[in-house]
């Protein structure tokens, strides 16, 4: 039962998190000017991106999170936005240790650095 459990908030959690890392590559900003922190996801309203894309997964029929929406505690959604900072930071260490191993495996690398410089008239 626990490990059922454990399994299913694993993919409540990861669904989450392909959407934040989905934002992230395409340079989305997370929240708008008028972020609403409720639990009420599934409502459309105009708030921030994250949250736009997380209602076009459940439309799309990401039923997992769906009924996470649904039934989860209001404490329990994970779409504050420290827990967005939260799992964002935890992506980018990962990302960068990702990068340090490979970087570490090749024998031979380079460091390529673009300037441009300001020209004032």
């Amino acid at each position: 039962m626990i490990l059922k459990k454990v399994k299913l908030n694993r993919l409540k959690i990861k669904s989450i998190l392909k959407t934040l890392l989905f934002c992230a590559r395409q340079n989305i900003a997370l929240r708008g000017h008028q972020e609403v922190i409720e639990r009420q996801v599934l409502q459309d309203r105009d708030d921030g991106n994250f949250r736009v894309v997380l209602r076009f997964r459940v439309e799309s029929e990401d039923d997992i999170l769906k009924k996470h929406f649904e039934k989860a505690a209001e404490n329990a959604v994970y779409l504050s936005p420290k827990v967005q900072n939260d799992l964002l930071d935890i992506a980018g260490t990962l990302i960068t240790e990702r990068i340090v191993q490979d970087t570490n495996k090749s024998p031979y690398f380079f460091i390529l650095a673009d300037e441009t410089t300001a020209c004032v008239t």
